[in-house]
């Protein structure tokens, strides 16, 4: 419903309710007024969830959106790879090597990223701790380069350079 339709409806709904009910016009006036503020705060919220994310309320990640598939997709990799040996959870560098080999090969292949030792100084770039392993927060800064560089592909911008890598 539109606010034009909401604010219509009220104005006709609060004069029908003057004229049945006998109250004073201010009366009238104010009971439109609340009617009018009830269509439309039901006509924005209808607006600003319904179309973006049927499920925008829900307090599980139903992956249903596009940005939730994408994050599902995300951490679905991450375990994928992670869950390849005893330590649950956390890259080691092999599996991290496999991962963005597999995942992201176009990512590599440019910017001198396919020179040897990239990933493992990536990899310990990224290994805040220096444990030898990366957790998930740790991995993100490597998912936010990686969609550095697609956001760069998707406007034809130069891919390599200063903080490009």
């Amino acid at each position: 419903m539109g606010v034009t339709t909401a604010v219509t409806m009220g104005v006709t709904m609060g004069v029908t309710m003057g004229v049945t009910t006998g109250v004073t016009t201010a009366t009238a006036t104010v009971m439109v007024m609340v009617m009018v503020m009830v269509m439309v705060m039901a006509t924005v919220i209808e607006v600003e969830v319904s179309p973006r994310c049927p499920h925008a309320m829900s307090s599980s990640l139903p992956a249903r959106c596009s940005l939730e598939r994408a994050l599902h997709t995300l951490v679905d990799l991450f375990h994928q790879h992670s869950a390849r040996r005893d330590h649950l959870d956390r890259l080691s560098l092999a599996e991290f090597e496999t991962l963005l080999r597999e995942q992201a090969p176009s990512f590599l292949s440019v910017c001198d990223r396919n020179q040897p030792g990239y990933l493992k100084r990536l990899f310990e770039e990224t290994d805040l701790n220096r444990d030898k392993e990366l957790t998930f927060e740790e991995f993100a800064t490597v998912l936010a380069k990686l969609a550095d560089d697609a956001h760069r592909v998707s406007h034809g911008s130069e891919r390599c350079g200063p903080d490009r890598d």
